[in-house]
C-alpha cells in the first residue's frame, strides 16, 4: 500500500510523507495557506481551522476534488462562540477544549471562536479548539479573527475563561469530562502504569516543553512509563535537543518515540496493553480503539506530566 501510495503521488508530481515525519494534521498545518479550503480524509481536518477551513470527506469526494478541484457540501449553521476573561494559573488550551465539549451544543453546525485573544497564546496552539469539532458533533470550526457584522448564528454562548479549571476525560469517551480536582478527590487512588504525551493536539513542542520542563528536577513515580510522541518532524528535533540528555538519563522510564499518531490511534509502543491504566493527550478513547479491559483518561500535557510523577491521577 505505501508502494502505491508513492508511486501515485511521484506520478503526479506530488510531495511524499513517511512515517516519522508526522502526524496527517501538522503536516497540513505547514502546508496549507490562511484561507484556504481544505479537505480531507480524516475526522480531525478541522485542526487546520486557526488558519483554513477544513472539512473532513470521504474517498469519493477527495478523489473529485483531487481531479476537478471542486468538492459538494452543504454550508452549515454557525454556533458563535465568545472567550472572556482570563486563564487561571495552570489552565491549558486542552482544558479550555475539554470544557467546551461538556456544553451542550448544538448539532451539525460551524464553530466559530471570538475573542481567542484573550486565551494569550500562539495562533498555531489555537487548533487544540478547533480539532474538537468532531467530538462536539459538529461539522468543522474556525477561528474569527474579522468579525462579521451581518453573521446569524444559530446559538451564542460565551465563556468565561476564569471558571475553567484543569479537566479530565473519563473513559470510553472524550465528552465524559469532569473537573480535574473534583474526580480526584472522589477517586483518590487511581493508579496509572502509563503516560503519553503525544498526537496532532498534545504532541506539539509548546505541550512537550511544558511538560518535560516541569519535569527536569522531579522524578517519574516507580512503575511507570513515561511516552513522549511529538506531533511534527520539527518537534521532535527540538524536543531531541532541549532535552535528550535528561531522556537519556532516564531511559528507563521514559521513551521518545518517532513523529507519527502512535497510541492515539492505538499503535505503536505507547499504546496501552490489556488491563492498564494511561493518561494522554489523545484526542480519543474509545472502546475498540485500544486493548481490551485498558483504560485510557485524556487530559492536558500538564496534567499528564503531573500524573507521570505521582503515578496516579492527582
Amino acid at each position: 500500500l505505501k508502494k502505491l501510495w508513492q508511486d501515485f503521488a511521484y506520478t503526479h508530481d506530488m510531495e511524499f510523507f513517511g512515517y516519522g515525519q508526522g502526524v496527517c494534521h501538522s503536516i497540513i498545518e505547514q502546508k496549507a495557506e490562511d484561507g484556504q479550503l481544505v479537505v480531507f480524509t480524516d475526522s480531525h481536518t478541522p485542526h487546520i481551522g486557526y488558519k483554513a477551513c477544513g472539512l473532513s470527506v470521504g474517498a469519493d469526494e477527495l478523489a473529485a476534488a483531487l481531479k476537478y478541484r471542486r468538492v459538494l457540501f452543504n454550508v452549515p449553521t454557525t454556533t458563535k462562540i465568545t472567550f472572556a476573561g482570563k486563564l487561571k494559573k495552570g489552565v491549558m488550551l486542552r482544558d479550555v477544549a475539554m470544557h467546551i465539549l461538556g456544553l451542550e451544543l448544538p448539532a451539525n453546525t460551524c464553530l466559530e471562536y471570538h475573542g481567542v485573544e484573550k486565551l494569550n497564546c500562539g495562533r498555531e496552539e489555537l487548533a487544540v479548539l478547533t480539532n474538537i469539532a468532531v467530538e462536539a458533533r459538529s461539522v468543522t470550526a474556525v477561528v474569527c479573527y474579522q468579525p462579521d457584522l451581518d453573521a446569524q448564528y444559530v446559538a451564542t454562548i460565551t465563556i468565561d475563561l476564569g471558571e475553567i479549571e484543569p479537566m479530565i476525560a473519563l473513559p470510553p469517551r472524550p465528552q465524559r469530562v469532569r473537573k480535574l480536582a473534583e474526580f480526584a478527590r472522589k477517586n483518590p487512588e487511581v493508579k496509572i502504569d502509563k503516560v503519553w504525551i503525544g498526537s496532532c493536539v498534545g504532541g506539539s513542542f509548546g505541550d512537550l516543553d511544558r511538560a518535560l520542563g516541569f519535569l527536569q528536577d522531579k522524578k517519574i513515580a516507580r512503575g511507570v512509563k513515561l511516552y513522549l510522541q511529538p506531533n511534527s518532524l520539527p518537534s521532535y528535533i527540538g524536543i531531541l535537543k532541549k532535552y535528550g540528555e535528561w531522556i537519556e538519563k532516564n531511559q528507563r522510564q521514559v521513551k521518545l518515540l518517532e513523529a507519527a499518531c502512535g497510541a492515539c490511534m492505538g499503535q505503536g509502543e505507547g499504546a496501552v496493553k490489556e488491563g492498564e491504566v494511561m493518561v494522554s493527550t489523545a484526542t480519543r478513547n474509545l472502546t475498540g480503539r485500544n486493548a481490551v479491559g485498558s483504560k485510557i483518561y485524556l487530559a492536558s500535557s500538564m496534567t499528564c506530566a503531573k500524573a507521570a510523577m505521582v503515578g496516579k491521577i492527582n
